[in-house]
């Protein structure tokens, strides 16, 4: 039985791996080369990873009610949340 820390996403896992064809996947997630977000540095396995964190964390949205600037998708929807419960209020 092989012992492997395979990487998913930016969490290590460590697992035992029995069968064939499990040892074959572990040894596709163990060999990689890393990436680094241009804009603050961090390391992920592969660009898959790279270009979902740039899409959530460092693309610029503005609201389209009172065009403040957000380049955090979570900021932004809290944001556009609060003009709806404003806007039920009034």
């Amino acid at each position: 039985m092989m012992t492997e820390k395979a990487v998913v996403g930016r969490i290590p896992i460590t697992k035992k791996y029995g069968c064939y064809y499990a040892q074959k996947k572990v040894k596709y997630f163990v060999s990689y080369s890393p990436v680094k977000c241009p804009f603050c540095g961090e390391t992920f396995i592969n660009k898959h990873y790279l270009r979902k964190h740039i899409k959530i964390y460092h693309t610029e949205r503005i609201c389209p009610i009172c065009g403040k600037r957000f380049y955090d998708v979570f900021a932004y929807n809290r944001h556009l949340r609060e003009h709806i419960v404003s806007a039920k209020n009034d």
